[in-house]
């Protein structure tokens, strides 16, 4: 099994996407202190992991990234660099939720 741990500066917004928006399920969620979490919006939250049918996909702040990877600097931005893609996913029940500006390219079936 291959998890992507992608790097994110706004962990509300990402656990928010992929929590709300996608229907995954938050399953862990740690402080930079590196303290388990309960379930939430992703404030103070360094880490996380998100699952979905049998798939996870990780989050993780700039900031705790770069403490445990030198070759990342705290006050990097994270570039487009790959895609995901989620098979099996209902595409217009996630359009449904979204809106016209946060599409980058539309379902293709």
């Amino acid at each position: 099994m291959i998890i992507p741990n992608l790097m994110v500066t706004d962990m509300c917004h990402s656990i928010t996407f992929y929590r709300d928006i996608l229907g995954m399920t938050l399953t862990m969620a740690i402080s930079p202190q590196r303290e388990m979490l309960s379930d939430n919006d992703g404030n103070g939250v360094a880490f996380a992991i998100l699952e979905w049918e049998d798939s996870q996909l990780m989050l993780q702040t700039v900031a705790s990234l770069s403490e445990e990877l030198p070759v990342f600097d705290a006050t990097q931005r994270p570039t487009p660099s790959g895609t995901i893609y989620f098979r099996g996913l209902n595409p217009t029940a996630v359009l449904d939720r979204v809106t016209e500006d946060q599409i980058v390219k539309g379902p293709v079936q």
